[in-house]
């Protein structure tokens, strides 16, 4: 009893001394008030967290973390030390540490705020001194600080937070008293005022300074031998109410754009960025070109800004990284001023000049503009083929947008901007001038040439971009649609209108990332190979070289030296690198190149291939409509309904042109609705360049006439194949993307050598990365990487990462984004070989597609040896219509890295032994892979995902859109997750074998049981009635193989490995053939019985007969059915002009019920209160007990039962139109009505003149859905609604897309008979409400009402998301 009384006693000290300790564990709970040092010590601590003793150090005590790798992903762990600290105030609160960092080695540490996105920060100290951390806007109450080391033996001493600027403590001062002291105010910046001249000029040091940032050092270079040092580097803090290394206030007399000038040095690539902030909003990353050294100084243009009248405009300046210096600056609003050496004289209004450049810096252009206009785009002897293409068929959708813009004018001023954060671009306004200088061009209308000359030098002179994203493409549209009206308008131009568009030009120029001279960014990947060098600036040389030939000379030097090699390289691959969302925007830019030299001179710049790439969207197409993912790539998720992928559409427009390719018009054509889709932005297709570049004698040819599979070869090593081409979420075609790699290219390119994915009635094996944006947390760690695909991971436990990613086994990174043809060249880009790829025997519609490759060089040294071996077949079997084979084999450097097969899906797998099972079988999907692991026989199959699981890696959830989602953790909308495939015990060799068959999510057909078929040299299954072997070495085989195929009865067969030859087959002792396998495939595909089988290779000189391709000739007749592909398993026929379509297909897409009566041969159709009958053979029809002649009689085609489409669907209520370019039926189902309010008058019926394409027609605007809507582009679009009854109609509601942004203008008519309409209402909307209600000044009796659109405020499309005419 005493013992337990005794132990009592002790257990009540620990406690009561519990509670003045601060160590790890004791301190949950505790806040901490402002103003008050807080020891580091007393925060809650991690595990890895250690106290340090130093006399020097407040109250003698520091924490450190002195083991373990450098931290470069923060959130990835539980923070080293966290503090509650009990906020009194709103208000805007600094934090300082009291720290010693000794080296460069130890002197950055990662911090947050309430689990925000974790920042950066640091500095090397002389011993313990004070830093200030960040400053943060904070409400009253209780907030989080989280620090995270990332380099070991930073020593963490004591903290303080504070509102009050009298009590900060001074920056690198001793901690002698372990106590704040008065620093200096940062208050109000300093102040400086442009007077009337247009310039002012100030040194660096005479700003306001941040001394926590930057501090005034000696150079003998500078300007008053002095500079303001960037002393530390603030990556990624970027928020507004963060103060500036640099601050000034800024008024002008004269309000206008200023550019501000700095002479500066950064001596090195690690001191080349800073971040600027104008007008108060949040910082932008901007670049530094490298001086040379820290006392070598050079001038740079930063920014651009709007100073308004009476107000001040703030500018602030952050260090990105630390190291550069800023010696002085100039603020002037004379354009075409650029500062020399001190600049001690100041620029004047009126000094404006065009500034040359430099002569020398890249090798004269073998290829020079023509001594004549036009030649940008067009030259003289091109005209006739405009002006008939204008005139063609082809042409009629173009021109109704062409003359509306006529009908418009401009002066091209644009509005000053009502803030630092926002531009006045306006791409519409562009499309205007564009047009009237065409006009001109074409057809000699001298008033619309001399409106587009005058517009267009105010619009470069009063433009105005704010510093957001991608601003530079607004830009360069700016700078191309003024060079357009240069070149167009030359005889209208005067010697002041050429200087002046020049200088604009110039003064826009200098505000882009390619800088003015335009040589930063690289010739191969990134925004330097979109518009800004490829078509705006070479326009601007072309256009001006008369004048100002230098311009031509540098940016053609440049574009012809460094650009077009990288592009024919990666050419001969007939592809692109940038992935399904980026391909298409980087080779549009490469063929507006293309089409500026070969229509300036006749000569090509690309080779022939170059016409290829945009086959990779036709045959990334789904049935769907959707595409297949690669790359940088949105979202695919659960609840979405597909819609057909059209980002390609200006890219495939420009090659269908140049190379008039038949099967690229019809892809263009389906993703423009028919040559009616135009765009008014930075990746323009106005109707002018419509009739520029569109032949209107290359007509569409049916895509379903092209090959199943295509190969798109070095240096990419893709194959893509399918089973068919029907179209429809229901058609049952698979399709298989098969990927080995041989080279990365960086930016929006994946680490994906040696993935696929697989596609039938939805997507099965897909990628799940999400591109949520450039550089987040799940881009770095999870989208990009190899985890995400359906590749193979290797676990080096050890292994150094390079490109601040986390660890999980993928391949390695190469490096940045190579500059030229020679960095990307290097071994360090190479990531695999192709072995072997071929695809046959049939070429067009192939039994086999297979390809082989060596991806070793896309992992690390951790990797001896990985190869993958892909073989899809099709099948005739319903009920596994395609077949696919993986065979891997992975020879890791250490036994115990663990080997992973990967297997992602949307929908939860299910996994059964060695069978895993995915379906997708939401949202009208119906489809199903089977995945049969055959190898490794002790495989340990892992599922992982789930809520909170998705993206998991060692223990982290790296959520997409992680700072803007509340609920991304326990979303499932994005996809579930991933099988992991592992070798049950450690090896340092690995193979995998996994046969998988595709099947319908609803289908009870038994499991077919794949079987292995293995011998020392190959590895291999049979699946249903398909054999596929395997060379398990990389050297093929020689000689002889023999195997056994397991089961009874006749089995199409592939051996893939195998060396080029003649190779006789034997089967159970019995020869009974022979196959060639070529040198590019390495493979052959043979008929045989079960059983033993030998191959031998009997003439290894024999070639295989050439087989000819004839592509068959097809109707390709589509239907869509409210913006959806509709299947049928019989193509649609034309017959007297009719479309007829299999009678089960149309009826049950309309949801009517369908019955067949085979004694009388009569098909019957009910939907709603709808009845129509159609008799094969018979001229009529019956709705609804009424007889109604045919134009074709329903008939018996291919044994099925066709009927006339046009008729049914009216009958039943859809509207029908043709479209004839694509060759669609286009279907709009009738909608129910459901008003919002009592007083609305029930619609019909509607008919309108355009609409997207993408479910958004016009029976979308009175469906009762606000989710849905009409959407139609360009000014005077209409849509006219039928009412149900003639009444009386006194207001009207709208919702509006984005309504409460934009201000929608429109008129509206009414009429009685449908004939003749009378303006009731011109209106503009009120750019505050997505919804509002019109009342009319007096009400209207009508029918019907005419709603024309005039665009909105933002763009010319005028979307209806609901309207109602209400008699109240």
């Amino acid at each position: 009893m005493k013992g337990t009384k005794k132990m009592i006693s002790v257990l009540l000290c620990i406690c009561m001394l519990a509670g003045l300790l601060p160590a790890a564990g004791f301190a949950a709970g505790k806040t901490f008030a402002v103003d008050t040092v807080v020891e580091a010590e007393a925060g809650t601590l991690g595990d890895k967290v250690v106290k340090g003793k130093d006399k020097n150090a407040s109250g003698g005590v520091y924490i450190a973390v002195t083991e373990g790798e450098r931290v470069d992903d923060p959130a990835a762990q539980k923070p080293d030390a966290s503090y509650v600290f009990n906020i009194p105030a709103d208000g805007t609160y600094e934090i300082w540490l009291l720290t010693n960092m000794k080296s460069e080695s130890s002197d950055s540490f990662h911090y947050r705020w309430d689990g925000a996105a974790y920042a950066r920060t640091g500095k090397v100290t002389d011993g313990f001194a004070w830093i200030k951390v960040t400053s943060a806007q904070l409400t009253k109450g209780e907030h989080t600080f989280d620090m995270v080391h990332r380099e070991n033996d930073v020593w963490f001493d004591a903290w303080f937070v504070t509102n009050d600027p009298s009590k900060v403590p001074t920056a690198g001062g001793s901690a002698a008293t372990a106590k704040p002291t008065a620093g200096t105010n940062a208050g109000n910046l300093k102040s400086f005022s442009i007077p009337e001249g247009g310039s002012v000029m100030f040194e660096a040091e005479d700003t306001t300074l941040d001394e926590s940032l930057a501090v005034v050092k000696d150079y003998s270079a500078a300007s008053g031998k002095k500079g303001v040092y960037m002393e530390r580097e603030a990556k990624d803090q970027t928020g507004a109410e963060l103060p500036g290394a640099i601050g000034v206030s800024l008024t002008a007399a004269k309000a206008g754009t200023y550019a501000v000038w700095a002479r500066y040095s950064a001596a090195t690539e690690g001191s080349d960025s800073y971040y600027s902030s104008i007008g108060g909003a949040a910082y932008a990353k901007k670049a530094l070109t490298v001086t040379g050294g820290e006392n070598e100084f050079g001038w740079l243009l930063l920014d651009n800004i709007t100073i308004t009248e009476g107000q001040s405009m703030t500018y602030r300046i952050r260090p990105r990284e630390s190291k550069s210096v800023f010696d002085k600056f100039v603020i002037t609003n004379v354009r075409g001023y650029v500062p020399e050496g001190m600049a001690d004289t100041l620029p004047q209004a009126g000094d404006e000049k065009v500034v040359p450049l430099p002569a020398d810096a890249y090798p004269v252009p073998a290829i020079l503009p023509p001594a004549e206009h036009p030649r940008l785009l067009f030259r003289a002897s091109d005209i006739p083929q405009i002006k008939a293409n204008m005139e063609s068929e082809q042409g009629k959708n173009a021109m109704i947008p062409f003359q509306n813009q006529l009908k418009q004018t401009t002066d091209g001023v644009l509005e000053t901007p009502k803030d630092a954060k926002t531009s006045n671009y306006n791409g519409n306004l562009l499309g205007v001038i564009e047009s009237h200088a065409f006009n001109y061009a074409i057809n000699g209308d001298e008033a619309s040439g001399k409106m587009a000359v005058e517009a267009i030098q105010n619009i470069v002179n009063t433009s105005v971009f704010a510093n957001t994203s991608d601003i530079t493409r607004a830009m360069g549209h700016t700078i191309f649609v003024a060079s357009e009206v240069y070149d167009w308008c030359y005889p209208l131009l005067d010697e002041a209108a050429k200087k002046n568009i020049v200088i604009g030009c110039q003064t826009i120029a200098g505000q882009m990332e390619i800088g003015w001279p335009p040589n930063k960014q690289g010739a191969v990947v990134g925004h330097g190979g979109e518009a800004q060098l490829q078509r705006d600036l070479l326009s601007l040389g072309v256009a001006t070289y008369d004048e100002y030939p230098d311009i031509y000379n540098y940016v053609a030097g440049r574009y012809l030296s460094e650009f077009t090699g990288p592009r024919n390289y990666w050419y001969t691959s007939g592809s692109y690198h940038q992935g399904t969302n980026y391909n298409a925007v980087r080779y549009a830019f490469d063929m507006w190149a293309q089409w500026i030299f070969y229509r300036m001179s006749g000569e090509k710049i690309f080779i022939d291939e170059a016409g290829d790439p945009m086959y990779q969207y036709i045959y990334y197409r789904r049935p769907d409509g959707a595409s297949l993912r690669e790359g940088d790539f949105s979202v695919e998720t659960l609840n979405a309904s597909p819609e057909y992928y059209a980002k390609a559409l200006q890219a495939t427009w420009l090659a269908a042109s140049f190379y008039s390719d038949p099967y690229l018009k019809m892809e263009y054509a389906r993703m423009s609705n028919g040559y009616n889709s135009f765009s008014y932005t930075f990746s323009t297709l106005t109707p002018a360049q419509f009739f520029i570049f569109n032949d209107p004698n290359c007509e569409p040819r049916a895509l379903s006439e092209l090959p199943n599979t295509r190969y798109f070869g070095s240096p990419n090593g893709l194959m893509v194949a399918r089973t068919g081409w029907k179209d429809g979420i229901d058609a049952p075609e698979a399709v298989a993307f098969m990927k080995i790699g041989e080279q990365w290219a960086a930016n929006h390119h994946h680490l994906d050598a040696g993935t696929f994915q697989i596609y039938y009635k939805g997507i099965l094996a897909t990628d799940t990365g999400i591109y949520d944006a450039y550089g987040t947390s799940h881009d770095v760690n999870w989208n990009k990487e190899t985890i995400s695909h359906n590749g193979l991971l290797i676990y080096d436990p050890n292994e150094k990462i390079n490109g601040n990613a986390v660890n999980s086994g993928g391949q390695r990174r190469p490096g940045g984004e190579p500059n030229k043809m020679e960095a990307w060249l290097t071994d360090a880009y190479h990531t695999g070989e192709v072995l072997g790829a071929e695809f046959g025997p049939d070429p067009v519609e192939p039994e086999y597609s297979y390809i082989s490759g060596d991806i070793t060089a896309a992992y690390s040294d951790k990797a001896d040896e990985v190869r993958r071996s892909m073989l899809f077949m099709p099948t005739e079997d319903k009920d596994a219509p395609a077949l696919f084979f993986v065979m891997d084999k992975v020879v890791s450097s250490n036994p115990s890295f663990k080997k992973t097969f990967l297997l992602h899906s949307l929908q939860e797998p299910e996994v059964a032994g060695n069978v895993t099972t995915i379906k997708r079988d939401t949202n009208g999907y119906n489809g199903k892979l089977v995945n049969q692991t055959l190898y490794p026989t002790d495989a340990k199959i892992e599922k992982i995902g789930g809520a909170g699981k998705q993206w998991m890696i060692n223990g982290t959830n790296y959520v997409p859109n992680e700072k803007t989602s509340a609920n991304a953790n326990e979303d499932l909308n994005y996809g579930w997750g991933r099988v992991e495939v592992s070798p049950g015990k450690e090896a340092k060799e690995d193979y995998f074998l996994n046969a998988m068959y595709v099947s319908d999510a609803d289908s009870e057909a038994a499991l077919k049981q794949a079987e292995l078929i293995e011998t020392d040299e190959v590895l291999g299954a049979r699946l249903s009635d398909r054999a596929a072997v395997f060379a398990k070495n990389k050297e093929r085989i020689n000689g002889s193989v023999a195997f056994t195929i397991p089961g009874s009865g006749e089995v199409k067969a592939a051996a893939a490995g195998l060396a080029a030859g003649a190779w006789t087959i034997s089967v159970n002792g019995a020869e009974i053939g022979a196959q060639v396998a070529t040198q590019d495939g390495g493979i052959i595909y043979f008929t045989v019985p079960a059983g033993a089988v030998k191959l031998t290779l009997t003439d290894p000189a024999a070639l295989r007969e050439p087989v000819s391709v004839t592509l068959p000739e097809k109707e390709g007749i589509g239907i869509k059915i409210d913006g959806q592909y509709m299947y049928s398993d019989v193509d649609p026929t034309i017959i007297d002009d009719r479309t007829l379509v299999p009678m089960r297909a149309i009826f049950e897409a309309l949801d009517a019920d369908v019955a067949w009566d085979e004694d009388t041969q009569t098909v019957t159709g009910t939907r709603g209160d709808t009845t129509v009958t159609l008799t094969i053979g018979s001229a009529a029809a019956n709705v609804n007990g009424k007889e109604v002649a045919l134009d074709v009689p329903a008939m018996q085609l291919y044994d099925r039962t066709l009927v006339p489409i046009r008729f049914v669907s009216e009958s039943l209520g859809a509207k029908v139109d043709w479209e004839g370019a694509s060759r669609t039926v286009l279907i709009s189902s009738p909608v129910e009505y459901k008003p919002l309010d009592p007083s609305a008058v029930q619609i019909v019926d509607a008919t309108w003149s355009s609409d997207n394409g993408e479910s958004e027609n016009g029976y979308k605007a009175f469906d009762g859905d606000a989710k849905t809507r009409w959407a139609a582009q360009g000014v005077d679009e209409w849509i006219v609604f039928e009412l149900k009854e003639e009444a009386s109609i006194a207001s009207l509601y709208t919702h509006f897309n984005n309504g409460a942004s934009r201000v929608y203008g429109y008129e509206l008519y009414a009429s009685t008979d449908g004939v003749n309409f009378t303006k009731i209402l011109t209106h503009e909307s009120s750019g505050t409400s997505d919804t509002e209600t019109v009342r009319l000044d007096a009400p209207v009796t009508a029918k019907y009402i005419k709603y024309v659109g005039k665009g909105n405020s933002t763009n010319t499309w005028n979307s209806v998301q609901e309207i109602e005419f209400r008699t109240k």
